[in-house]
């Protein structure tokens, strides 16, 4: 396509200047596409922030033992499966357990979640949120290695649910996608 000043933007060009391409350090069109731009442009006056800023990121456990699982009893094991599929049913459910961890091993003692947090697997190309807020007879768990388990910073101004949601909108989704 040629560039003409009457045509700078197409939907295979977009004009970007050169303070921008140093500061992403990527010719990648995909960090140059309309919701990336929106996304910087709110970053830049403040009113957005990244995840990493919001958030830590805890990942599963390495790997657990075959002789340390059981089927009735111990501390709840978290796999992809046990992550709720439909947008509604947005907390960790105890029914959908099948797995526990013996609790008398130490060496999984540091891979134990006690607090609220946002539990996320990628399937595909989709990810899929759930929220574990602890409570009576359910009140830990611990990871699979695919599952992530993401904490709000202390005095966040957003909510765990708020979080959830946005990893079922449009706008996240097209981010994901293109990176």
């Amino acid at each position: 396509e040629f560039y003409s000043e009457n045509n700078t933007t197409t939907s295979y060009v977009e004009i970007v200047d050169v303070k921008e391409i140093l500061n992403l350090n990527t010719l990648s069109p995909a960090s140059y596409s309309k919701d990336l731009i929106e996304v910087r442009k709110l970053l830049q006056a403040g009113t957005a922030m990244y995840i990493e800023d919001l958030t830590q990121l805890i990942s599963g456990t390495t790997s657990i033992s075959k002789e340390d699982i059981s089927n009735t009893y111990g501390i709840p094991y978290i796999k992809i499966e046990n992550l709720e599929r439909d947008i509604l049913d947005m907390f960790l459910s105890q029914k959908n357990v099948k797995e526990f961890v013996n609790s008398d091993f130490q060496r999984y003692h540091r891979h134990i979640i006690t607090k609220d947090c946002l539990l996320l697997a990628k399937i595909g190309d989709r990810l899929k949120p759930t929220i574990f807020r602890p409570q009576n007879g359910f009140d830990k768990i611990i990871l699979n290695p695919n599952v992530l388990a993401l904490y709000l910073e202390p005095n966040s101004r957003i909510s765990l649910e708020f979080l959830y949601y946005q990893f079922y909108s449009d706008f996240l989704l097209n981010q994901i996608d293109q990176k």
